[in-house]
Protein backbone atom coordinates (compact mmCIF):
# COMPACT_ATOMS: atom_id res chain seq x y z
CA UNK A 1 0.00 0.00 0.00
CA UNK A 2 2.72 1.81 1.15
CA UNK A 3 4.31 2.04 -2.48
CA UNK A 4 1.29 2.51 -4.33
CA UNK A 5 1.02 5.84 -2.05
CA UNK A 6 5.02 7.46 -2.64
CA UNK A 7 4.10 6.50 -6.66
CA UNK A 8 1.42 8.32 -6.56
CA UNK A 9 3.49 11.02 -4.75
CA UNK A 10 6.16 11.04 -7.22
CA UNK A 11 3.66 11.60 -10.16
CA UNK A 12 1.96 14.47 -8.20
CA UNK A 13 5.54 15.91 -7.87
CA UNK A 14 6.42 15.62 -11.49
CA UNK A 15 2.86 17.10 -12.40
CA UNK A 16 3.67 19.87 -9.77
CA UNK A 17 7.16 20.57 -11.67
CA UNK A 18 5.63 20.76 -15.16
CA UNK A 19 3.11 23.10 -13.88
CA UNK A 20 6.15 25.40 -12.33
CA UNK A 21 7.77 25.06 -15.92
CA UNK A 22 4.68 26.17 -17.81
CA UNK A 23 3.50 29.28 -15.60
CA UNK A 24 6.36 31.25 -15.99
CA UNK A 25 4.68 34.01 -16.84
CA UNK A 26 1.76 33.30 -15.13
CA UNK A 27 2.24 34.19 -11.11
CA UNK A 28 -0.61 32.85 -9.64
CA UNK A 29 -0.03 29.75 -11.24
CA UNK A 30 3.14 29.57 -10.58
CA UNK A 31 2.78 30.23 -6.83
CA UNK A 32 -0.07 27.31 -6.30
CA UNK A 33 2.23 25.23 -8.25
CA UNK A 34 4.59 25.94 -5.47
CA UNK A 35 2.47 25.53 -2.97
CA UNK A 36 1.23 22.29 -4.31
CA UNK A 37 5.04 21.25 -4.18
CA UNK A 38 5.35 22.12 -0.28
CA UNK A 39 2.30 19.44 0.31
CA UNK A 40 4.19 17.52 -1.73
CA UNK A 41 6.94 17.10 0.24
CA UNK A 42 5.04 17.31 3.30
CA UNK A 43 3.50 14.01 2.07
CA UNK A 44 6.81 12.27 1.17
CA UNK A 45 7.87 13.21 4.89
CA UNK A 46 4.45 11.20 6.30
CA UNK A 47 4.81 8.54 3.99
CA UNK A 48 6.97 5.37 5.18
CA UNK A 49 9.70 4.46 3.03
CA UNK A 50 9.25 0.31 1.48
CA UNK A 51 11.47 -1.72 3.40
Amino acid sequence: MNEEIRKEIERLEESAARLEALAQDNPAILRNAQIISTFIYILKFVTPKPA
